[in-house]
């Protein structure tokens, strides 16, 4: 396994990069909110910030520091795909936004009443599925179409699942299947402490 020789360190409203072989920060980078948690996928940096009213999500780039963007609210769930990233908000509303420029592309309602579900990325396809229940979404129409999840595979049966997403980044999936986890106290039902998982968290029990 490739080991970088580089960790990030988070004090308080800065970011730091310091090459541990040379001793050295790369680069610093301060922010005017506290830094709440953070997550390396690849060559960005997903940095939660909150002040006393509210929560950021700020995209950093690994090599040199530069603040891509920020957006006004916590990612939970995130997954990416080329340029787009999919995640959940802590309004548990679906979200696209680009991953270049953090414009938004769709927000809307989750098809699940009463189920958090499992998010995974299969064959460059987003797909939302409960024991019961599946669905994939469409980007054409901005809409979850109900399915079934490709291969025979049976969510029925599926408790834990490594993606596509997952196995290329190189991530590290828990009990909960939540691959990456960047703050707070706690994100049960995506709550208010900006905790994200890639790949749904809480599971997929219940009445969808």
């Amino acid at each position: 396994m490739k080991v970088d020789s580089t960790i990030l360190i988070a004090e308080d409203m800065d970011l730091i990069r310091f090459d541990t072989s040379k001793s050295k920060i790369l680069w610093s980078r301060k922010f005017d909110k506290k830094i709440k948690g953070m997550t390396r996928i690849n060559d960005h940096v997903f940095v939660t910030l909150s002040s006393t009213w509210a929560g950021w999500t700020s995209l950093i780039d690994f090599k040199k520091g530069e603040v891509l963007w920020m957006i006004k609210k916590y990612f939970y769930n995130i997954l990416i795909n080329h340029n787009s990233i999919y995640f959940i908000d802590k309004w548990g509303k679906f979200n696209w936004i680009s991953l270049s420029n953090g414009e938004k592309k769709h927000k809307g309602a989750l098809p699940f009443l009463w189920t958090t579900p499992k998010l995974s990325l299969i064959s460059n396809k987003l797909y939302l599925f409960s024991k019961k229940k599946t669905f994939v979404f469409n980007e054409s129409t901005k809409k979850f179409d109900k399915t079934k999840l490709p291969f025979s595979l049976n969510s029925s049966k599926i408790t834990s699942i490594l993606d596509e997403f997952q196995i290329n980044v190189n991530s590290l999936s828990n009990s909960h299947d939540s691959g990456i986890i960047y703050a707070g106290d706690s994100g049960s039902n995506y709550g208010d402490s900006g905790m994200g998982g890639m790949d749904g968290g809480a599971g997929a029990g219940g009445g969808d």
